[in-house]
């Protein structure tokens, strides 16, 4: 996963902090997309897919956070 090697050059006392939540939103997005698949209703999938987008702007802030401290060199936009 690019967040995983993106945060792996972080400072180390960043380790268990935003490294930590960086890494659990990113696993959060696309663990919520398959568990929205495998329902069948559409209320349940649109629970599980808003979570996911819900996970994704925490992420986006994230990099954007990381990107202000100088972790990240650059932003790439989709």
């Amino acid at each position: 996963m690019t967040i995983y090697k993106a945060t792996r050059a972080f400072p180390a006392e960043k380790t268990f902090r935003l490294t930590s939540q960086m890494r659990r939103a990113a696993v959060s997005i696309t663990s919520n997309i398959a568990e929205g698949f495998s329902r069948h209703s559409l209320k349940e999938k649109l629970y599980f897919y808003n979570t996911a987008c819900g996970s994704l702007i925490e992420l986006q802030n994230q990099i954007i956070i990381s990107y202000e401290l100088g972790y990240l060199k650059r932003l790439r936009r989709c």
